[in-house]
């Protein structure tokens, strides 16, 4: 008896002992529920960096969530202004151009691009296609970085060349070149991203004492750096322009005037490695289906676009044409009808008063007739 009572006294002693325990466990139990909500929050949080690229993936280590700007500002200055502002731009020129260009226009290249010309060209904003042809679409492969750079762009050029097969390589400088400025001073204080880009502009640097912005030095180094660039050029395609399937052309899109040849002037100074005037007003002659010198010119032909950019000097320059006319024309020469029509519909050039213009003086050019073989021959002489 004795010891069944000493047993049922140590039993009674164990469940006093393992009561609170008890009590305790609903506690940790309805503690759970946010732990596993902690461990569902971390799930979401790598579900949403795995749908952005993932955590040390991508650009972004992790994932963060930005808002969508609608509010309303009071400066029109303010960043949001300015990003409505641009956008509401967009949305209605994209609406015009949409309203402008009809099916036929797209189906010309909807499948496949042709384009003519590889252009290498700053990333200023102030350059812009329009400044030298008014239809860029199908004709121009666009390759764009500060000081319009070959190496910079090397996979873009190649690939125009290589695979597009564009008979052209155009390398377009313009003044007030930023790029330019900036190479030829110090730039040692620029983020690395863009002390590597403006390393590859090779030109020489400003002379102690003058302004960075002196003009005069300041176009001198952005003809410089053309011609760099286009010497980078040959040195890559050498065959193709030894065998005569591609042209690499140096020009500076001048809407500064600062080669005192117009405002908005495309001035070239460089033809396969040819610098001095006489040599590119030949190449715009020959392009322009003009033969031989040009009699009024005092240097013996160095006159029209390229005159002030090679040492050439004229003194009753003539206007050429802009070759955005020229190719306007040579377009309407070339192509079919029905492609015409497509890339530049009639219904677009009525829509658009601009467009109608280009079309009227490629045609006033295209029905100027080109001197017969004979007369070229003794206009040459």
């Amino acid at each position: 008896m004795f010891h069944l009572a000493r047993t049922r006294c140590a039993a009674l002693l164990f469940a006093l002992a393992v009561a609170p325990l008890g009590c305790k466990a609903p506690q940790a139990a309805a503690a759970e529920p946010p732990a596993a909500e902690a461990e569902a929050d971390k799930a979401g949080a790598a579900h949403t960096a795995t749908a952005h690229g993932g955590e040390g993936h991508g650009h972004a280590g992790h994932a963060k969530k930005y808002t969508v700007p609608f509010a309303a500002e009071s400066d029109k200055d303010d960043p949001l202004a300015l990003t409505r502002s641009y956008f509401q731009g967009v949305i209605a020129d994209n609406a015009t151009y949409m309203r402008t260009h009809d099916e036929r226009f797209f189906k010309a290249f909807a499948g496949s691009q042709k384009p003519r010309a590889t252009i290498v060209a700053c990333s200023d904003s102030r350059v812009q296609s329009p400044a030298f042809d008014a239809t860029p679409e199908n004709d121009d492969f666009t390759i764009r970085n500060i000081g319009n750079q070959v190496v910079n762009g090397e996979g873009s050029v190649e690939y125009g060349v290589h695979h597009l097969k564009t008979p052209v390589l155009f390398i377009l400088g313009h003044t007030g070149c930023g790029a330019v400025k900036a190479a030829m001073g110090d730039y040692a204080k620029e983020s690395d991203p863009i002390r590597r880009e403006l390393d590859g502009i090779k030109i020489a640097k400003r002379k102690e004492g003058v302004k960075d912005d002196e003009p005069a030095p300041w176009l001198e180094g952005v003809v410089e750096n053309v011609h760099d660039q286009v010497a980078a050029a040959l040195a890559k395609f050498d065959e193709e322009v030894a065998s005569g399937s591609l042209t690499i052309v140096g020009g500076v899109y001048d809407f500064r005037n600062d080669m005192k040849q117009g405002l908005g002037k495309v001035v070239l100074v460089n033809v396969n490695g040819h610098k001095d005037a006489a040599k590119v007003v030949a190449f715009e002659r020959g392009v322009l289906g003009l033969v031989g010198p040009d009699p009024r010119a005092a240097d013996g032909g160095a006159t029209g676009l390229a005159s002030s950019a090679g040492g050439g000097h004229t003194k009753d320059p003539i206007e050429i044409r802009d070759l955005k006319d020229l190719r306007d024309a040579l377009k309407d020469a070339r192509e079919p009808k029905d492609a015409k029509d497509a890339r530049d519909p009639k219904d677009a050039r009525e829509a658009d008063p601009k467009r109608a213009k280009d079309h009227k003086d490629a045609k006033e050019l295209k029905d100027v007739k080109e001197p017969k073989p004979k007369e070229a021959h003794a206009s040459a002489h």
